[in-house]
């Protein structure tokens, strides 16, 4: 019968000791980073990350501080802009649009937005057609790529040492920074003379990285 005997007493403090622990855990953030809240997920609560300017840098980019948040936000208005100006420039090719608003952008304007034409203000540079705004866009991201692979480790420990960066590299989010990117550079500096339509409709691509800002979350 001492077996099967039970004790409500013991039982009463296993239970208010559970619900304790339930009241003092926060409660979970299901607000979108696009309407502003940081996450707060960390990556291990047994291994949290180290202090130094490497973590500091990596909570920048996941947009854990509130400049990240402000740079998170500012990256989205670049993609947004790349892609609006990728479907505007189709206006102003006449073999796409043959009408007057095709002229309306000029040398000037098409250096400064679109990048249709070889010839425009950019010529100089002999990089093919290009924009200001795909050159520092390109740049923004590039930059970003950059040291999101020096801290990649941080993100998850799979991509520790060099193996680990070689996992990260074809992971799919760093694939498709490296589809938005990449192409700019074969364009520029290996293929100047030639016309790819294909690698200008890559810059789509950077729409899928504004799913890395919802992918923070418990979805």
């Amino acid at each position: 019968t001492g077996r099967n005997t039970k004790h409500p007493k013991n039982e009463q403090t296993m239970a208010t000791g559970a619900s304790d622990i339930e009241a003092s855990a926060p409660p979970p953030d299901e607000t979108s980073l696009l309407l502003g809240s940081p996450p707060t997920k960390p990556r291990s609560t047994t291994n949290p990350l180290p202090e130094g300017p490497r973590t500091s840098l990596f909570l920048f980019l996941e947009a854990r501080t509130p400049g990240g948040l402000i740079y998170e936000k500012f990256t989205i208005l670049l993609i947004l802009l790349s892609v609006l100006a990728f479907v505007l420039s189709t206006l102003f090719v006449p073999q796409y649009f043959d009408a007057p608003l095709a002229h309306q952008c000029g040398s000037t304007c098409d250096a400064l937005f679109f990048g249709n034409d070889p010839d425009n203000a950019l010529s100089f540079l002999n990089i093919g057609a290009t924009s200001l705004l795909e050159m520092f866009i390109v740049g923004v991201f590039s930059i970003d790529y950059i040291l999101q692979f020096a801290t990649a480790d941080l993100l998850d420990e799979r991509y520790a040492g060099f193996v680990g960066r070689v996992r990260f590299v074809f992971s799919f989010f760093s694939l498709v920074d490296l589809a938005s990117t990449v192409p700019f550079y074969v364009d520029s500096f290996l293929l100047p003379n030639t016309d790819l339509a294909s690698s200008n409709f890559l810059r789509m691509f950077r729409l899928l990285r504004m799913m890395r800002v919802e992918g923070r979350y418990d979805m």
